[in-house]
């Protein structure tokens, strides 16, 4: 057994770093031919042209998937939203946010965002991740995705 055992480590461990010193070796020659380029990758594989309807039908699976995912990371009944309010410019990350903006593009940010409602809640939401939500997979997120691909 240990013979058998002598012979099969070396030859498995020699098909497993050959081919790497010899990726190493070919690769000195060419200068980025180790490195990934998505772009390539892409241009070879092309996605295929979407139908009116299958846009449609992706928008609107995206949309409930989305609206699924808030609800679960921050449900209504442990969170309230608060509303920010900053002085901000027209130009700058806060665009959407601005309101009555001066001659100079300075306007009031109005920026909602939610938060928990109590202690509890915050303790609640500490545990809801986007991590944690992906391993569970609830049932309403595998209907969603059922529908999408075309599964009843």
């Amino acid at each position: 057994m240990q013979a058998v055992a002598s012979f099969i480590v070396p030859a498995f461990l020699g098909l497993w770093i050959r081919p790497a010193f010899w990726g190493i070796r070919s690769s000195e020659s060419r200068p980025n031919a180790s490195q990934f380029h998505a772009d390539n990758l892409l241009r070879k594989f092309p996605f295929p042209k979407a139908t009116p309807d299958q846009q449609a039908a992706s928008a609107a699976a995206a949309k409930e998937l989305d609206t699924l995912r808030t609800n679960w990371l921050n449900p209504p009944e442990w969170t309230k939203q608060e509303v920010l309010e900053f002085p901000g410019f027209t130009t700058g990350p806060w665009s959407r946010y601005v309101h009555n903006p001066d001659a100079r593009g300075i306007g009031t940010v109005r920026y909602p965002r939610l938060i928990p409602k109590d202690a509890a809640s915050a303790k609640h939401l500490q545990k809801r991740t986007l991590t944690i939500h992906t391993s569970l997979r609830p049932v309403k997120s595998r209907c969603v995705q059922a529908r999408t691909h075309g599964r009843t």
